[in-house]
């Protein structure tokens, strides 16, 4: 398998893993879940960003690694903004 092809299926599975953790914080009782595709997705967004420095194949700007990577990043950024918010709510 060449390596476009492998970070063709990298890319996608590092973008469907940030959109499903994305689409999960909309569920409070399913925030574990979304915690669990975030960090997924950011294990294969790595990958994709890795793989696709070694060989030097993309030259987007934004590339599904960076795109997914952002995706998976927002069910920690919710938990850290709760918490955030609640600390300054309950002083």
């Amino acid at each position: 398998m060449s390596v476009r092809k492998r970070l063709f299926i990298i890319g996608k599975a590092a973008m469907a893993f940030g959109s499903m953790a994305t689409f999960l914080c909309l569920f409070p009782d399913l925030i574990f879940w979304a915690i669990m595709f975030g960090v997924l997705g950011l294990s294969t967004s790595t990958l994709y960003i890795f793989i696709d420095h070694k060989y030097d194949v993309r030259r987007k700007k934004y590339t599904e690694g960076v795109i997914g990577m952002l995706l998976s990043s927002i069910p920690i950024l919710l938990i850290v903004l709760i918490n955030f918010l609640n600390h300054f709510h309950n002083q």
